[in-house]
């Protein structure tokens, strides 16, 4: 047996068990160490981490460098995370998020390279959500990819985000943690997206850009009590849509994922209900209606008298 206390994997002091799996110890070795209260070296976590400890981050050396981070592939445990320094220009293929940091002061540790990060809630349950995808490959995130205590380097960072978001494989926006029921927003999408495209092609259904109510019908398209209604209204509330920066970050995007806890839709859903709420401002499929939807001329008339308050912020 190698008697190197450097060579073995401890579990920190509160776990009562050696390490299973490929982690594993002599009981000798797990003994003194349990009795010296000495975490382990290789493997440690959140807990075992002294607060003190906190990740320090290496100069970015060339003017176009960036960094991305992979997050480990374990199943369980706690989330720890590496980084590593690249070109922005460099052919290797990469993911940008694109998100809100939530409130800033409610944070949980991430473990870096043996080392404590503290990230937001939000991107914490990201990263979680991302790990059980098995999307843990050369992700650039700007809280932990940016020495956020820099100045210098947030300011050169923050010049060249145009051509990052530009150059990304994948821009990945995260809308946050779903719930049950969430998944009918994405459905409700998928319809409008298949039976009311836009812009509306010529044709008997899309005269002078109005659906009629009876076309709705003919269309396949829920009516305005369907429960879907609400989720997709649930959806459009989402904080993430009143950022600024998502303008840049979702129109450079070369592929657009969106992302709602384990839910996915592609950009191109999305923009085009963007597009057709835009366009037409209001909508309401009621049995009484005269028109399906209605173009911004006639906005200030009609949206007295339609109720719509599923998508309503």
């Amino acid at each position: 047996m190698d008697a190197s206390p450097a060579r073995h994997c401890i579990r920190p002091r509160n776990i009562q068990q050696p390490c299973s799996g490929m982690h594993r110890v002599c009981s000798a070795c797990f003994a003194i160490r349990l009795a010296s209260h000495v975490p382990c070296p290789r493997h440690p976590t959140s807990d075992s981490v002294n607060p003190g400890d906190q990740f320090l981050y290496s100069e970015l050396k060339r003017k176009r460098s960036i960094r991305v981070l992979r997050i480990s592939q374990a199943s369980d445990g706690e989330l720890e995370i590496s980084l590593r320094a690249r070109q922005l220009t460099d052919p290797e293929p990469f993911t940008a998020l694109s998100y809100t940091w939530g409130d800033p002061s409610k944070t949980r540790p991430v473990i870096c390279e043996g080392r404590r990060l503290d990230v937001t809630i939000n991107l914490y349950t990201a990263l979680q959500q991302f790990r059980a995808d098995r999307r843990t490959d050369d992700l650039w995130i700007d809280a932990i990819c940016i020495n956020q205590a820099s100045q210098e380097e947030k300011a050169a960072q923050v010049r060249m985000m145009g051509q990052l978001y530009g150059r990304a494989d994948l821009v990945l926006t995260w809308l946050g943690e779903s719930t049950t029921g969430d998944e009918e927003a994405f459905d409700l999408l998928n319809i409008l997206h298949e039976r009311v495209p836009f812009p509306p092609p010529p044709g008997p259904l899309y005269r002078r850009g109005y659906v009629n109510c009876q076309s709705a019908a003919e269309l396949g398209i829920p009516g305005i009590d369907d429960k879907r209604w609400q989720r997709l209204g649930k959806l459009c509330r989402n904080p993430y849509w009143y950022r600024g920066w998502i303008i840049q970050e979702t129109v450079l995007a070369r592929r657009l994922i969106v992302q709602w806890g384990h839910l996915t839709t592609t950009g191109d859903k999305i923009f085009a209900f963007g597009c057709w709420w835009m366009k037409y401002q209001a909508v309401q499929m009621g049995a009484n209606c005269s028109v399906f939807a209605v173009d911004d001329s006639t906005t200030s008339t009609t949206s007295q008298a339609l109720d719509f308050e599923c998508l309503k912020p």
